[in-house]
């Protein structure tokens, strides 16, 4: 009974940190990035690539709403048309957009997505750095510096598929438990995490499956 009583203590404590922790990096990311969400009807960016991006959500609600094909497109190149496979099409957000298209609209849905990869993008590095540390305080700075660095600001300008990282941590965080502890579920949900950061941007899937140097061998 005791030990009943621990883990339901623990576990509580568990979840209120991390309560307190995504309540700190939705505040924080709102004030660092004021006044981007609260903008009215305009984009978060300075245009150029931005409007690609609102073009794929708009466009990849319309293809699964009408069954089509949503990697071709005669949009584009009227009447030929053009291939997207090898797009920045982000499958991930433009399919989580559709369903926000219908109750905030197009722009008010791309900031939502916008926002959430520096709230989400913070609080897998915490859990990350909190794993392999057993620090909290450690870990939520650790959280700030990764949301909040500068490649992460420079692309949010225009690229949201490159500031789409909140699975990078996450994936790394299973795979290393994956090593150090014997549950199935860690390689489960490494393998989902890997899944979630190939279809949010294809380039950080090459980056996560590309074999790291081996720096003891070099002179």
């Amino acid at each position: 009974m005791h030990r009943f009583l621990d883990r339901t203590k623990s576990r509580l404590e568990t979840w209120k940190l991390n309560v307190v922790v995504l309540m700190t990096y939705t505040i924080l990311s709102t004030i660092f990035t004021y006044p981007a969400v609260i903008l009215g009807n305009k984009l978060p960016a300075d245009g150029g690539d931005a409007f690609q991006f609102l073009w794929v959500f708009w466009w990849i609600k319309e293809a699964v709403l009408s069954f089509s094909n949503p990697y071709y497109t005669t949009y584009i190149y009227y009447p030929t048309g053009v291939d997207l496979v090898f797009s920045t099409i982000t499958p991930f957000n433009s399919i989580v957009s559709i369903p926000l298209q219908f109750v905030f609209g197009l722009v008010d849905t791309y900031k939502i997505i916008w926002i959430l990869t520096f709230i989400l993008s913070g609080y897998g590095t915490f859990l990350l750095v909190k794993y392999l540390t057993g620090d909290t305080r450690a870990a939520l700075i650790s959280g700030l510096i990764f949301m909040f660095c500068p490649y992460r600001f420079v692309h949010a300008l225009a690229h949201i598929n490159l500031i789409s990282t909140q699975w990078i941590p996450l994936y790394v965080l299973f795979l290393i438990k994956t090593v150090d502890e014997t549950k199935r579920s860690n390689t489960l949900f490494a393998a989902l995490f890997l899944f979630l950061t190939a279809i949010s941007c294809y380039q950080y899937l090459i980056f996560l499956c590309y074999p790291s140097p081996d720096f003891t061998k070099m002179e």
